[in-house]
This record gives C-alpha cells, structure tokens and sequence, in this order.
C-alpha cells in the first residue's frame, strides 16, 4: 500500500510554489495518490490510509480540524449562504471542500486533471483553500476525515486578503470579487487601500472549469443494497398522480412500495386510484393540508432502507429507481439527488450538468438512506405551509455528516402543476428566473428562507444575503435599455421592497423564537427531538 501513495513534505510557513514543485515531482511517478503531509502532525498513519484508499472517494483530509473553517471570509459577501460555505463539526467525518496541504490524501489522476496546485497564492492555506474548491468543481468526493490529523485542533487559520481576493476572483469571477471588497470596504472588513491592492493582484486569475472527473469508475456500476420506499404527497392533484404510480408500476427494479399521504379535502378526495395496478400502495389521508406533517407520516410508515422522495406532478423514466440504487453504490453516497427539470424553463445551469458533492436536497427527486434520517431528524414543522423544508433537511443531513451526491442524469420532469402543492398555501411566489424576465416581478426571501438563514448562518452572512436580494430587484436580463428599465422599475419599487423584507425579516426572528420542531426518526418509530433540533 505504500507503494501507492507519494508523500509531499509540507510545513507550516512553506510557500505555494515550493509546494507546487515538489508535487510536479510527485506526480512524475507511478503512484495512485499523493499525501499531502506536515511532519508537525506527527508519523503518518498508515492503518487509517490503507482503509481510506479502499473506500469510494477521491480526498480524504483533515482540513477542518486544522483550522480552515469558514475561509475564506470574502465569500461572506458574494455566496453568504451557499450551504458548503456552513461547516459541518470539525469532530466527525463529512463531507467538505475546505482542504488543508498540511493533511490531505488525493487521487494522483484527480490532481493531474484539475492543475495540481497554485503557486501564485500567497500561503500555503489559500493554495490548499483553491485546490479543494477546484476538485469539488471537477466533480470530486471530498470527506473531511479528523482522525488523519490527529488529536490537536489549532487555532483557525488567517488569509491574507490578496489570497481570499485570488480565490472569489476564480471562483466567482471578477466582477462578484468586485461587489466583495465594495462590501467588505462598507462594512469595515478590510479598508479601501487593501481592497484596492488585492483588487488589482487578480487580474490573471483565471475562472475554474467545471467538470472533467468522473467518480466510480471503478465501481462496477452495482447496484446499493436495500429496498426502496416511494414518498409522494398529494394535494388536489389527482391526473398527474396517475400519472407517476402508473410510472413506477413499470420501473426496471421496483420499490418494495408506494407511500401516498393524501391532503385533498374531502369534498374533493377521490379514492378510484387507490387499486394503481403492479404496485403494493398504501395511502395514508390526512384531514389537514401541510408539506411536513404530510412527509413526516409517510416516513413513519415507511419500511424501506432507502427513501426516494418525489411530487406528485412528476414524470419519471422507467429506470430512475435503478438509476438511484446504481449512483448509490457507485459512490457510496447516503443521500442521491437528482435534478428536476422544470417544464419550459430551458437549459439546466452548469452547476445541475455536474455529478458531484450536492448542496442541494430535492424533496421531488432525491433519495435517503433511513440511517441518515435517524442522524438528522424529520421535516422541521416550521416549514409545513412555507417553502424550503427541503433545504432545511439537505443541511441537516450534511452537518449530520451525510456522503451527499448530485447526479444529473438522475432526472424527472416537474410539472409545476397550477393548483395543489404549496400554491394551497400561497406559498409559491415569483421564481428567480420570472424575477430576471420580468420588469415588474420581485424576487424576494420568504420568511421560512430567512428562518433557514438564522438557523445555520452568521449575522453577517444573513445580512449580507439580505442586501443581494434586495440590490437583486434592480437586476434584469435582455437589452441594455430593457435592463435601464428594470433598474428604474425597481428603484420606484424600493420602498415597497424594504418594507416587506423587513416585515418577512421580523416574522423569520419570531419563528426562531418558537421552532425548530423536528421529530427524531428511529427504527422503533418516532420521538421529540430534545434542544434545538437534531
């Protein structure tokens, strides 16, 4: 095994390019990975390496627990609340992009792909910063694993602002590096002259491709073991809910059952689909309409290993049961998300064209593993007639430590069907897209999304997301005079739109005063979580 592995000696204090070079000799042999190592952190653990390169996976490291946590802080200003940009603790095993050259294992293959490292950073923390960013965006698995490097947890580390410049200015691109520092400059993060001097160091900087690595080829392509349950709740939607159970009736492996929660009133219910023919169905109705409530008994009532989640105006392809099963044990992920795509709305944006570490949870076309709902917990009722109950799972499932994975292909066409769903609770608003197509309509946070917001995220960060959604309503898409008129359209708006986001605002703080209420989901059925919330 140690054949396999080449070792870079790094140290506290070593610059990138010395890094960069050593590993160009590195990646010169005929090694499989490439360690990654501060001799500081003690004798190399070879019994934990040989077990990490047996597993699904392409960078193991302990970037966490040494300290890298929350870097950069310019990324406070541009993707405030990105949920990868949330850590999970740095005491147990998850999956994180936030890589340390101090301690990590990568793939020699993945390294050759995305550049290997940059020498133009200047500390050894930035370079190791940019390099996991690049391997997520290759579409690398990354787990931080704090047993590889050891017991001690430092102090977190400082970024010169000329790193934490160079990194958004790839990441994100020159002109959101721009509204950083403006940010940054406002808010007193760093003074005029700093964010000018970093501002003009990034002006090679090149942006990170997408793309261009392939996770579990090696797999075999098998198919992860356990049965599956099927989770659709329904609300007035009864042709479109043929539809799907018609659908998974004929799936090339079919789930051990179907889960129905029906919320229809009564006086529309109709029950003449209830014999849905080649599928063992059970239909639980309930009297009162409610998107947590509603899952929250179907899982209850599930008996799969796996929970695949769908809305009743989906439409699925045959093998989409199969394909979840395969992507699961091909990369040995806990939780599969797919990508819905939306009826009329075009091309998927580059990021959704990527199998990947997943950021999102998709409640109509993503599948759990029932261990990773004990760990995280049920739907937070917060959420039973808002929008976001999925983003508030999909986060906890990964500070849960959840292997999360998106997978492009897995896909299902959404409706958006025009009555039922959340549109019962007139929770369904102006999309981000209509907001961009349209001079008049706003694109703005709802309560239950400033509630998520409080619960995982910074006072800066909430703020700072509050500002682009705001500034957001003067931004529209097309010509430059349509633009002119969007921008003179929403000015008029602007007091209107404060007003409103502070009221959602004030509304969001009441309900972290009430809420979370989040059921624990165990084998013997379910409990009142205690605290805050799992």
């Amino acid at each position: 095994m140690k054949g396999q592995i080449r070792v870079v000696k790094t140290r506290e204090g070593m610059v990138p390019a010395e890094c960069a070079a050593l590993l160009q000799e590195a990646l010169g042999s005929s090694c499989e990975w490439v360690l990654f190592w501060d001799e500081g952190l003690g004798e190399l653990p070879w019994e934990l390496l040989e077990v990490l390169t047996g597993r699904a996976g392409d960078v193991w490291h302990g970037g966490l627990r040494l300290g890298m946590g929350g870097l950069p802080e310019l990324l406070d200003f541009v993707s405030p609340c990105w949920m990868l940009h949330r850590d999970p603790p740095a005491e147990i095993e998850a999956s994180s992009w936030r890589l340390s050259l101090r301690c990590a294992l990568v793939r020699r293959e993945l390294l050759e792909d995305v550049g290997g490292v940059d020498g133009r950073y200047r500390t050894l923390a930035g370079a190791g910063l940019d390099l996991g960013y690049r391997c997520l965006c290759a579409g690398a698995m990354m787990r931080h694993v704090p047993e590889l490097a050891g017991a001690e947890a430092p102090e977190r580390v400082r970024l010169a602002l000329e790193d934490e410049a160079r990194w958004v200015a790839k990441a994100r691109g020159r002109k959101w590096l721009g509204y950083g520092l403006g940010r940054a400059v406002m808010t007193g993060y760093c003074g005029p002259l700093k964010a000018w001097r970093a501002w003009r160091g990034t002006e090679r900087a090149g942006r990170v491709r997408f793309g261009g690595w392939r996770t579990g080829r090696d797999a075999g392509g098998r198919l992860a073991d356990g049965s599956v349950t099927v989770l659709i709740p329904t609300v007035d939607r009864y042709p479109y809910l043929r539809t799907v159970l018609r659908q998974l009736a004929e799936q090339t492996v079919a789930p051990m059952e179907v889960v129905v929660v029906d919320q229809t009133d009564l006086s529309r219910r109709q029950r003449d689909w209830h014999a849905a023919g080649g599928l063992r169905l059970r239909v639980i109705e309930q009297e009162e309409a409610g998107q947590c409530t509603s899952r929250n008994a179907g899982l209850r009532a599930s008996l799969g290993e796996w929970i695949l989640f769908l809305d009743d105006d989906d439409e699925v392809d045959r093998d989409l049961v199969e394909r979840f099963l395969r992507v699961a044990g091909e990369t040995g992920a806990d939780v599969v998300c797919g990508v819905a795509e939306e009826a009329g709305a075009g091309v998927l944006p580059e990021w959704f064209r990527l199998r990947r570490m997943s950021d999102v949870f998709p409640t109509n076309a993503g599948m759990v593993r029932r261990e990773a709902l004990e760990r995280s917990g049920l739907f937070d009722l917060a959420y039973n007639r808002g929008a976001r109950a999925d983003g508030d799972l999909g986060m906890r499932l990964y500070l849960s430590g959840a292997r999360m994975v998106l997978d492009p292909e897995l896909r299902v066409l959404h409706h958006h069907a025009p009555q039922g769903g959340l549109r019962k609770h007139k929770a369904r608003k102006a999309t981000y897209a209509a907001s961009r197509a349209s001079l008049w309509v706003r694109h703005l946070p709802e309560r239950t999304e400033l509630y998520l917001r409080g619960r995982y995220f910074s006072e800066r960060q909430c703020r700072e997301a509050l500002w682009m959604s705001v500034l957001g309503t003067l931004a529209g898409r097309g010509s430059l005079w349509r633009r002119a008129v969007k921008a003179a359209v929403g000015a008029a708006q602007m007091p209107h739109t404060l007003c409103v986001v502070r009221k959602r605002d004030e509304e969001a703080r009441r309900m972290l005063e009430r809420f979370p209420r989040i059921e624990c989901f165990e084998r013997t059925g379910v409990a009142e979580c205690e605290g805050s919330g799992c």
